[in-house]
């Protein structure tokens, strides 16, 4: 079953929230894949690996995002399913006009 996500990057006021087409049983991996392959412009030269997503489950509001606070203890694994995701976060099935998942670009390196 194919399921759209809201997502949206965490820190870029420049990026409106974007829905991603996946199918349920994929894992938060591949969703990572998908995001980078659907936004190669924003995602430049970042392996998919590298970004973090974690459940925001937030209104699609400018005040909400403001307000969100990406934990990194609330990282999602790339292993997880995001069918188990749903039914955990969303009580198994995902809200309108939600930011559902919120994506943190890696640090970039720092030179020593």
């Amino acid at each position: 079953m194919e399921t759209t996500l809201i997502c949206w990057v965490h820190g870029d006021s420049s990026l409106a929230p974007f829905s991603i087409n996946i199918d349920w049983n994929k894992t938060i991996g591949h969703l990572k894949i998908a995001i980078v392959t659907v936004n190669p412009n924003c995602f430049n030269s970042i392996d998919a690996p590298q970004l973090e997503l974690c459940v925001a489950n937030i209104p699609d509001t400018e005040k909400a995002m403001n307000e969100f606070v990406f934990k990194d203890d609330n990282k999602l694994r790339g292993s997880a399913k995001i069918q188990h995701i749903i039914k955990d976060h969303f009580q198994g099935s995902l809200p309108d006009l939600t930011i559902h998942f919120a994506i943190k670009r890696p640090a970039p390196p720092t030179n020593y």
